[in-house]
């Protein structure tokens, strides 16, 4: 069965949108994938008509989408060069890349600094090999985790919500966070999700401290590792 509706939202980046169905109701995810011509990219607040999948559980799906062609705008759309278009928020995506922190230089060397905290923990307050491994197993899982969310990101697929991302960095898998960053280039230019990556690992480090502590000890909090 046909449908139509409006394209709510596009990412042209990431190559899919959302579709606010005709008549009300949730909104249909698109990919790229599913529209029948390449010859035109999907611009926000065309009229589409789309042939709805099988749901997933409560995800709409449309495949076998088209732009069509009963309004003005599409039809300017079609008269324009599309990759001069396009120019414009690939320029604004570099520019926030280049102010956003990123996971190289310094965060890598986060790593080796935190082994060398361990070592100094377990010198003065009694073995840390324990935390090590437990560093380790997360950061292996966290690492795992952001390659799948990436390769969702291609193919369309439905993403993991970053606060999950985030909470794998704050109970120990940051390294693992760090690693992925840097060499599969995810959540690397994204400026609010790096602020708080970073605000988990300083939280999680001054943790680390505070349990094998002195301090932590009188307090009476527990060591988890």
């Amino acid at each position: 069965m046909l449908f139509e509706g409006i394209l709510h939202t596009w990412n042209d980046d990431r190559g899919f949108g959302f579709i606010s169905p005709d008549g009300g109701g949730p909104k249909v995810f698109v990919h790229i994938s599913a529209f029948q011509t390449s010859a035109i990219r999907p611009q926000a607040r065309q009229r589409l008509s789309y042939v709805l999948e099988k749901p997933a559980g409560d995800k709409l799906r449309a495949s076998r989408a088209k732009v069509l062609g009963d309004n003005m705008d599409n039809h300017e759309l079609a008269s324009k060069p599309q990759p001069q278009r396009q120019r414009p928020p690939t320029q604004r995506k570099q520019r926030q890349m280049a102010s956003a922190p990123t996971s190289s230089g310094a965060g890598l060397l986060l790593i080796p600094a935190l082994a060398v905290l361990l070592l100094v923990l377990g010198l003065l307050f009694g073995s840390t090999w324990r935390a090590a491994g437990w560093y380790v197993l997360a950061s292996v899982v966290t690492f795992a985790w952001y390659a799948w969310d990436k390769s969702s990101a291609k193919q369309g697929h439905w993403r993991t919500p970053e606060k999950h991302l985030l909470m794998l960095g704050l109970v120990g898998g940051w390294p693992g966070a760090v690693l992925a960053q840097q060499w599969l280039r995810h959540k690397s230019s994204k400026r609010e999700f790096l602020h708080m990556f970073w605000l988990t690992v300083v939280v999680n480090l001054v943790g680390l401290c505070l349990l094998f502590s002195p301090l932590g000890q009188r307090l009476g909090l527990p060591v988890l590792w």
